[in-house]
């Protein structure tokens, strides 16, 4: 599978209650189960959220705009080894950094070559 940015419709609610939930300049960790139960996003389908061990979400940014980052950490094996790892696709949402307001601009990236992408999982 190649690597793909692709743009995201219809997350502005699932979008609005995390960003209430985690707040701004923030990190906030989810257990699946919660993160499940609490938040619907179209990109994290409750198989593929099955596959993960949590999720992290920040908010950050600068005067004009801040960024929304959520990250599953989904359990993938390393292809031809029994390694482990903890796997990213993450998702960036735009936020108005005067009032929260979820802009409907927002992007995940799907097999991505970034650095600490997979992460070995150790002991397992």
């Amino acid at each position: 599978m190649g690597v793909s940015i692709k743009e995201i419709q219809g997350h502005e609610e699932a979008s609005k209650k995390l960003a209430k939930d985690v707040q701004r300049n923030n990190v906030k960790f989810y257990d699946i189960e919660s993160f499940k139960n609490k938040y619907s996003f179209i990109n994290y389908p409750e198989e593929y959220l099955e596959k993960c061990a949590n999720v992290t979400v920040a908010i950050s940014g600068s005067y004009d705009a801040n960024w929304m980052l959520v990250a599953p950490y989904r359990v993938d094996i390393v292809k031809g080894t029994d390694q482990k790892v903890y796997d990213l696709d993450p998702m960036i949402i735009n936020l108005d950094s005067n009032n929260d307001i979820v802009f409907p601009t927002a992007y995940i990236r799907y097999h991505g070559d970034f650095g600490n992408r997979g992460v070995d999982i150790n002991g397992v």
